[in-house]
């Protein structure tokens, strides 16, 4: 037994021993100093492009052998300026030298440090790595005459890769043609043994910049599996700015990523993030009637992706929303959102809506609910119509179909749905319409009068009843009813959804007694949402005056003859 453990461990120092001899000999005899000339002209004959190496190539060895450089830059593509196109402080690779003897690479480390990588794309749509991707050279034909037959046993059989550790990168991004500009600063990956099947552990973090914006810190923690046609992060936990994401995420596939996700949310307010659009129309002046955006269908026909979101608290487009449970799926051009659930302002909403985009015209289905919702809020953070409040709730189902969204609102076919109360339509009284218009009256008996409210008008009802039948982008109504203390109104009339205007023609009764019995007279409601105008029928006001007087000759007939 002694004699074995003896050859044991005579082989073993061996071993060591011709390793250390081979590192010396590779430290003392090779100086890789010596091929930066001929690498340069490589790079330069295989790019055009300027590779510069101003720190030394040095070698490493027991227990791993490896090489680190620094100070390597390359120059930009001609016509993106002077500043190179990537600049590195140091890097290096270490491998572990035992596995060498059994046929086998095995990266130890791969490390890199102080890192700043330009990319940019000019006013003619070019980037400046487009020449460094070779696609327009032509392949070079295979050389089989000397090729090792596929079957045979290579030098160096596998290929196994440590870990990564990368600090203090920087990516910059410039878009030449919008001016827009993003970067990427600090970023730091570190990576676990990385084996091709099995998960390991990465940590990222990272500082995101994007032209004048506050700067969003970015930090990733997950357990990640990569295989050489999928990767999947589990026990994922991702802080970006002040939100936290924790879940799964799996992409399958990647020439067609089949995506699959479960992801919880604290809170995301995604107005933070959006690039605020220039020039918007105001709502409801129908000025963004004439602009106009195309969908992406050639993306929207090749997803592939079934996923479930939580969110404790929700800001996107100016709306607010809590405790958000939403599925979204998409196959071959069919997406599909819902169903949904969530409370928004003071109420709960439930629905579900699909684009169908598989055939030549896309078509979009709405079938969404909100129940006790403070109506007037909502409609104001949606820039609708800021002038109303009340409890309400509405229900949409509705359908469209266009490859543009200005297509899908002229289309526009269903019934909304509107049943509302205890609120106020704010900026305009009714009752004080009507008595202005009176007053006129006296003077312009038998004509028609614009009576213009004043901003801190408002009109106060119990119930507010409206069903809008849809066709075309345009909402018809013919039930329009509110009731209050002071006023009362029926009515029918049109909603433009395209260029945000209303035409309505309304029959206003102001309660003049007890019994809120009153006059009625005609109110015509026009215009844009944020400027509507009202006018009052004089006319109709002197046929009500006359008919008044004559019922009230008549009664006193009736009561002398009793």
């Amino acid at each position: 037994m002694k004699k074995v453990l003896k050859w044991i461990g005579i082989l073993f120092g061996s071993l060591i021993g011709l390793l250390v001899i081979t590192a010396v000999v590779l430290v003392l005899f090779v100086d890789p100093n010596q091929y930066k000339g001929e690498i340069i002209k490589a790079v330069k004959a295989k790019t055009g492009r300027d590779l510069r190496i101003d720190g030394k190539i040095g070698w490493s060895f027991f227990p791993r052998l490896g090489v680190e450089a620094g100070g390597v830059s390359l120059s930009n593509a001609p016509g993106f300026g002077p500043e190179p196109m990537a600049k590195i402080g140091t890097a290096g690779v270490s491998v572990r030298l035992l596995p060498l003897l059994s046929g086998r690479i095995a990266v130890d480390t791969v490390h890199v440090r102080d890192v700043t990588l330009n990319l940019a794309r000019n006013k003619a749509g070019k980037t400046n790595w487009e020449d460094l991707a070779g696609g327009d050279k032509p392949a070079k034909p295979a050389v089989t005459s000397t090729a090792v037959p596929a079957t045979a046993k290579q030098p160096l059989t596998e290929l196994t890769i440590g870990r990564l550790d990368l600090k203090q990168i920087n990516l910059l991004w410039h878009d030449q043609g919008t001016g827009e500009r993003v970067s990427v600063r600090d970023l730091s990956l570190a990576t676990g043994r990385f084996e091709a099947g099995k998960p390991f552990n990465l940590n990222l973090a990272l500082t995101l910049v994007r032209d004048k914006a506050a700067p969003i810190p970015v930090k990733l923690a997950a357990q990640v599996t990569a295989e050489s046609d999928a990767l999947k992060l589990s026990g994922l936990d991702l802080l970006f700015g002040e939100s936290r994401f924790t879940g799964t995420l799996e992409i399958r596939n990647f020439a067609h990523p089949v995506m699959r996700a479960e992801l919880k949310v604290d809170r995301f307010d995604l107005d933070r993030y959006r690039t605020p659009a220039k020039d918007a129309p105001a709502a409801g002046s129908g000025a963004n009637a004439g602009g106009d955006v195309a969908l992406p269908l050639g993306l929207l026909r090749s997803l592939n992706l079934k996923a479930g979101l939580r969110v404790g608290n929700l800001k996107a487009f100016g709306l607010r929303v809590s405790d958000l449970d939403t599925k979204v799926s998409a196959v071959g051009g069919l997406i599909q959102f819902g169903p949904n659930k969530a409370a928004l302002y003071g109420g709960q909403y439930q629905g579900q809506t699909s684009l169908d985009a598989r055939g030549a015209l896309p078509t979009l289905r709405m079938d969404e609910k909100l129940d006790k919702v403070q109506l007037g809020q909502l409609l104001k953070d949606m820039g609708l119509f800021g002038k109303f409040t009340g409890e309400a709730g509405v229900a949409v189902n509705l359908t469209a179909q266009g490859g543009s969204v200005n297509a899908l609102k002229r289309t526009l076919t269903g019934t909304i749905t509107v049943d509302s109360r205890d609120g106020r339509i704010e900026g305009v009284n009714l009752a004080k319409i009507i008595q202005d218009a009176r007053k006129l009256g006296a003077k312009l008996t038998g004509k028609s009068v614009e009576v213009a409210p004043a901003a801190d008008d408002n009109t106060a009802f119990k119930t507010l009843h409206a069903t809008l039948r849809v066709k075309d982008g345009v909402a018809h109504n013919d039930d329009f009813k509110l009731d209050g203390a002071q006023v009362r109104a029926t009515g029918k009339g049109s909603i433009d959804m395209v260029q945000e205007k209303l035409d309505f023609r309304l029959q206003v009764t102001i309660a003049e007694g007890e019994d809120r019995k009153g006059a009625t007279l005609p109110l015509s409601v026009t215009g844009g949402f944020a400027k509507l105008k009202f006018g009052v029928d004089l006319g109709a006001q002197a046929k009500q005056q006359v008919k008044q007087k004559t019922e009230d000759k008549l009664r006193n007939i009736l009561r002398k003859k009793r």
